[in-house]
């Protein structure tokens, strides 16, 4: 029987991926979930409707108040990326599918307080 693809356990799979690096609190990171403490840090939404925009993650680290990473996931690798005439495609029918692009919509909103690296994962244990 064939596993259901779960956009939850790739996100497991990326918060254990960061543990690996060092990217954990007790480092000076801060691991936010969809939403920010940081007011600066808001997004809008990807489907273009005015609603508040809620990233995978949102990481920042203590002493640099001006960086910012934001990660979109998405549970299939079919779906990590769209691009279209070799860039990033910021399509509204692209931003929400397209982890990559999700990602890059949500830097886009913050580029101009933040220095930002944006990080599309999609995946599963097969294939991350």
């Amino acid at each position: 029987m064939a596993k259901t693809k779960n956009e939850r356990l790739t996100e497991k799979l990326f918060e254990d991926f960061l543990k690996t690096q060092g990217i954990v609190e007790e480092n000076g990171w801060k691991l936010e979930y969809q939403k920010s403490e940081n007011p600066k840090l808001s997004f809008t939404s990807k489907t273009g409707k005015g609603n508040i925009g809620a990233p995978e993650f949102i990481i920042t680290r203590k002493g640099c108040s001006n960086f910012a990473i934001v990660v979109e996931a998405k549970a299939s690798v079919e779906k990590l990326v769209k691009i279209a005439k070799n860039k990033i495609s910021l399509a509204q029918t692209n931003i929400g599918p397209y982890a990559v692009n999700g990602a890059y919509h949500y830097a886009l909103d913050i580029v101009n307080d933040f220095n930002v690296l944006f990080i599309g994962c999609a995946g599963d244990e097969s294939d991350f």
